[in-house]
């Protein structure tokens, strides 16, 4: 599988440690080349299967200054580790990181050109990495580091504002996303605390000449040369905010202590007045309003307790009112769970009882005892020529496919066909072309063609009419292949007449009735499948009980077209004029390990066949 170019270099989401590894998946959320183009859900998935993820090995170790949650960009390949359900793409290259998370946060007011960062409300988990904040649901601010629950400006002290409109966002697991710095020029918010904002200005005043004192005393000046002292090369209108936070804080300084002060200092007995003073009005006003606080607070203590009784009843009632709740919802579940139950299998229970009235209501003849042969079969077998040789997996799989083209078959198909037959003890095929050119592929077997009767209600039905006879046959010849094809299996309910059977393929029985043996290597059983639908001449088929069964010919990849019938008739061909088989062999079935396919695509085969539901099952 090849990477579209288009798609490479790619931008995505870091996911968590994956366990045991220092790897990461990467979610994929869309391209940036010359411009962003965000990916949906089902875009990512369907560029990057299976689940719209690239996988990153030692994704930590490699990049310790990146971690979860992060945006990064980055170009990826085919995945050459791939397993079935891995990431079909990896990581390669270095990521770069792009724009990084969006924060909202409360009571935020840009319009005076400072931000104060200690007196924010937010809810921001501990990162490393910088972020930004949505100020008013309008302004986007960054970029700031949170550290022991505390944002953290930037060195430079102050931060850049963009309007909501000029950003690109993009928003995965519930969280956004800054795609990356917008290009328009940003506003300049000052985040200095006003100690630091003083600490500053006292640091910068330090460093001019001895003189300069007296100079600010004689000289009105220095309120313009206070600028040059702020302006250290910050951003531009960052001097004009911090100084005008300055002149109102020197403001409320003049007012409030600077007069007091002076007077003072001025004269020993009036400070000693006016400390005095101060202590009797501290005591006045203590005892003006202890009086008052202690009523207060014994009012709010009786408060609390009326309250705190209410709170403790209504808890009750709710706790009693869970309790119900929890009762009625586990009744309705079980209500529900019985409805569901008969609505899913009312056409299988309808057709069974049909079944059960028309068997005990119509004279039609009961089975006979399974040691009583009916004889309602042939037992056929496919004698190999004298100078037959042994067959290897390439050649018979030559043969197989001049047997499929012989029965009008698409020989693109045999090498699924082949690699299902042997993996499975049972299989669904849609044609009994499928089976003679198998047979005949295999060269050296025994075989019945049973019909199912519409009248089987009892696994001794099956076992005396075809199964017993093969079933014994490939016990006592292990080195042939032994095949059973049932016709129309679903005329009766195979959960009646092949419960045994079935059981013994899903792994329930070991042995089978009448025989108490186990299920013979050498034994395929082979099934198709009549109309369940326009028109219903068999019943319903559920995937659930064939678990275990292969399938094959019914709903393959390459079919485009689907007919009415079970199989696709892409699946069959037009007659050709055929040569003769490319190698004149048999197949030793005591070896039919050794033609299996490699353990990997054994699995896969069979993870597949587990997963999906062909066209060949109904609907419950």
């Amino acid at each position: 599988m090849e990477l579209n170019p288009d798609y490479t270099n790619v931008v995505g989401i870091v996911g968590p440690r994956i366990p045991n590894a220092e790897d990461a998946r990467i979610r994929i959320v869309g391209i940036d080349q010359s411009n962003f183009t965000e990916f949906s859900r089902e875009t990512s998935r369907k560029l990057f299967p299976p689940h719209g993820f690239v996988r990153a090995y030692h994704f930590f170790d490699n990049y310790p200054s990146l971690e979860e949650k992060d945006l990064i960009q980055f170009n990826c390949t085919v995945n050459e580790r791939f397993q079935p359900g891995w990431d079909v793409y990896k990581m390669t290259g270095k990521p770069q990181k792009k724009g990084g998370l969006i924060f909202p946060v409360e009571d935020l007011n840009c319009d005076q050109g400072y931000v104060d960062l200690l007196n924010l409300v937010y809810k921001i988990p501990e990162r490393k990495n910088t972020f930004f904040l949505l100020a008013e649901d309008k302004y986007v601010i960054g970029k700031l580091t949170i550290k022991n629950g505390q944002l953290t400006p930037p060195p430079t002290a102050y931060l850049h504002l963009w309007d909501k409109s000029d950003c690109i966002f993009v928003s995965a697991e519930g969280q956004e996303y800054l795609v990356e710095e917008p290009t328009a020029m940003p506003r300049i918010i000052d985040c200095s605390p006003m100690e630091k904002l003083f600490e500053r200005f006292r640091s910068q005043l330090r460093e001019l000449h001895f003189e300069t004192i007296n100079h600010l005393d004689q000289n009105t000046s220095w309120r313009k040369d206070i600028f040059k002292l702020l302006n250290d090369g910050a951003a531009p209108g960052l001097v004009k905010i911090r100084a005008e936070r300055l002149s109102n804080a020197f403001d409320q300084l003049e007012l409030s202590l600077s007069e007091t002060k002076q007077v003072i200092e001025s004269s020993e007995k009036f400070a000693e007045r006016f400390t005095v003073a101060l202590e009797n009005f501290k005591e006045e006003f203590l005892q003006k309003h202890f009086q008052e606080k202690s009523r207060l607070e014994g009012e709010a203590r009786q408060q609390q307790g009326r309250l705190d009784n209410e709170l403790d009843k209504i808890q009750r009632k709710i706790k009693a009112a869970k309790s119900e709740q929890e009762k009625l919802e586990k009744h309705m579940a079980e209500t529900r769970s019985r409805l569901d139950h008969l609505n899913q299998n009312k056409d299988r229970l309808l057709a069974d009882f049909r079944i059960f009235s028309d068997t005990l209501l119509s004279p039609s003849p009961t089975v006979a005892n399974p040691t009583e042969h009916q004889y309602s079969f042939l037992l056929e077998e496919l004698s190999p020529p004298a100078d037959a040789v042994t067959l290897n997996r390439e050649q018979l799989l030559e043969r197989l496919k001049f047997f499929f083209r012989q029965w009008q078959l698409d020989d693109g198909m045999a090498p699924g066909a082949l690699d299902i037959f042997l993996l499975y003890p049972a299989v669904f095929i849609p044609h009994p072309r499928v089976a003679l050119a198998l047979i005949n592929a295999f060269g050296n077997a025994r075989y019945i063609i049973q019909q199912t009767g519409p009248n089987w209600l009892e696994f001794a039905a099956l076992w005396q009419n075809g199964l017993g006879t093969i079933w014994e046959a490939a016990s006592q010849d292990p080195g042939k292949l032994h095949v059973l094809l049932l016709e129309d299996l679903n005329l009766s309910s195979p959960e009646c007449y092949a419960r045994p059977l079935l059981d013994m393929i899903g792994g329930t029985r070991t042995k089978l009735p009448y025989a108490c043996t186990g299920f013979p290597s050498n034994l395929r059983i082979l099934a198709t499948k009549a109309r369940s639908c326009n028109p219903a001449i068999g019943l319903p088929l559920y995937h659930q009980t064939f678990a275990h069964w292969g399938h094959f010919g019914f709903n393959p990849p390459a079919e485009s077209k689907v007919a009415d019938s079970p199989a696709s008739t892409s699946f069959f061909i037009s007659p050709t004029i055929l040569a003769d088989p490319p190698v004149n062999g048999i197949v030793d079935a005591q070896t039919l390990r050794a033609l299996f396919p490699p353990d990997w695509q054994a699995s896969a085969i069979q993870t597949q066949l587990a997963t999906e539901t062909p066209q060949l099952f109904d609907e419950p």
